[in-house]
């Protein structure tokens, strides 16, 4: 079988000033489900030049079948696809 010892929910958020002469042009956000638990990153421009980025993983399961390992492992690529992104920002182009 397969046993997450606990059921969390973790949220991170961080606040990016982005330099002046530079720009960030946003990125898509995710969000994905299953039995597991599910993974959400998004980022949003704010006022000024701050783009905030919020990361939350929730995990749902305690005791799955071996049968859901499919299910286990796209979990896990979420969890790494989320936590792994950069934020690119490109240099302002004088007008």
């Amino acid at each position: 079988p397969i046993l997450i010892p606990y059921k969390r929910v973790q949220e991170s958020t961080s606040i990016i000033h982005v330099p002046e002469g530079w720009v960030w042009n946003g990125a898509d956000p995710i969000d994905h489900k299953n039995r597991f638990g599910s993974v959400s990153w998004v980022a949003e421009k704010q006022e000024g030049n701050l783009v905030k980025v919020i990361l939350r993983v929730e995990v749902k399961a305690w005791l799955e079948a071996p049968s859901s390992y499919e299910a286990l492992k796209n979990y896990m690529d979420w969890v790494r696809e989320a936590a792994g992104r950069t934020l690119v920002l490109q240099k302002q182009s004088a007008n």
